[in-house]
């Protein structure tokens, strides 16, 4: 094996960067999708999009929720997103993309996940959707915030959380959509890289043609 920056690289790794390279698809193509393939299998989730980072499949998301199609439920300026306190910067960058007001929420002192009950005070007729953030592979309690909820549409950023489980259940499908990232500081890396994850056939169609720039949808 050959050690790169502190990892190992072993054999089959290099065969199958090889193989890729020579397939001619460098980021889309038959790895990308067996990659996408399996891993919604793992997360027990029906579709799975990759894109180019964590933080892009934060904005494939807001973009598909800002579709006029969706009517009222649409996210569009001047509505509000609630997003926890304690998370990074990409997280609200996504939301002002969307022309959407950051409301934020505190997180619950013990697990450092975003508090259901600080969310329940902060909802309003312009909160269109709940952003959760999953901190050091911990995660938030959804029940408690699918409650609280009561519908509005919950986004979980899984950035720091694959393979994480609630409950039992690997999380990735407790929201609308849910993002992870594969930058080179998470748990799971390509040294780039992200993806979004939802079990909803329409809001995949949307989020996969943004993906794609509208060449293509998801195969049924």
């Amino acid at each position: 094996a050959v050690p790169v920056s502190g990892k190992v690289i072993g054999a089959d790794e290099i065969k199958m960067m090889v193989e890729a390279a020579l397939d001619g698809w460098l980021t889309t193509g038959r790895f990308n999708a067996m990659f996408e393939e399996r891993l919604a299998q793992f997360l027990g989730v029906k579709y799975l999009i990759t894109v180019n980072s964590g933080s892009s499949a934060n904005l494939v998301a807001f973009s598909t929720l800002t579709s006029k199609k969706l009517g009222d439920r649409a996210i569009k300026k001047g509505d509000e997103v609630i997003v926890p306190a304690l998370t990074m910067s990409a997280t609200c960058f996504a939301v002002l993309h969307a022309n959407a007001t950051p409301i934020f929420a505190d997180v619950d002192p013990i697990t450092w996940q975003i508090s259901a009950d600080s969310v329940a005070r902060l909802i309003t007729p312009r909160t269109k959707a709940i952003m959760t953030v999953a901190l050091y592979g911990g995660s938030p309690d959804y029940d408690a915030l699918r409650s609280v909820a009561a519908g509005i549409p919950i986004i979980e950023d899984n950035a720091e959380a694959i393979g994480t489980t609630y409950k039992g259940r690997v999380i990735g499908s407790m929201g609308d959509f849910s993002s992870y990232s594969f930058q080179s500081s998470k748990h799971l890396t390509a040294g780039e890289g992200g993806m979004l994850c939802t079990n909803n056939t329409d809001l995949a169609e949307k989020a996969r043609l943004v993906q794609t720039l509208g060449y293509s949808a998801v195969k049924k």
